[in-house]
């Protein structure tokens, strides 16, 4: 397996998991569903970077950056992220740099042990992809960017 940087894995959304395998970039191993009836299977490209791929398709939907552990165990990141995000640290630092988010959630109460959550904002991420790219910042109850998601299509949500 080829160790990407993430930019290059964002410019890869869309590629099917086929022709990943085939260019060497992923090994030849199966996916792995998250739960029963979820739509998406993923792989651990590095600790804190997981890929998500249609369950349909197999294609590479979504890339997810987790920075801040908001579950036992879970790995965070350590690689570095796109310049353009680099002084992303807090909704107030995301709306600054991003502008205003075109989609967004409330902060919820989720069970234990994740338990508040502090909402998250999706943005349109400027790149060289097409098609366009769109970046989710996830948030903790205290406004720190915990998970950034990279998708293709637009995230479908209540409007800000």
């Amino acid at each position: 397996m080829k160790k990407l940087t993430l930019c290059a894995w964002i410019e890869r959304l869309g590629s099917s998991h086929d022709a990943l395998i085939n260019q060497g970039i992923l090994p030849n191993l199966p996916l792995k569903s998250l739960f029963y009836g979820h739509d998406v299977e993923t792989f651990p490209a590095a600790p804190g970077l997981e890929l998500e791929f249609s369950t349909g398709s197999a294609k590479l939907k979504c890339v997810h950056v987790t920075l801040i552990s908001t579950l036992p165990d879970e790995l965070t990141y350590r690689g570095e992220l796109p310049e353009r995000l680099r002084g992303v640290t807090t909704g107030k630092t995301a709306r600054e740099i991003l502008g205003a988010p075109y989609r967004s959630h409330p902060p919820v109460q989720m069970p234990l042990p994740m338990g508040q959550t502090g909402g998250w904002e999706a943005f349109t991420y400027d790149c060289t992809c097409n098609p366009p790219v769109s970046v989710m910042l996830q948030y903790t109850s205290s406004q720190q960017v915990c998970d950034v998601a990279f998708f293709q299509e637009p995230i479908m949500a209540q409007e800000v």
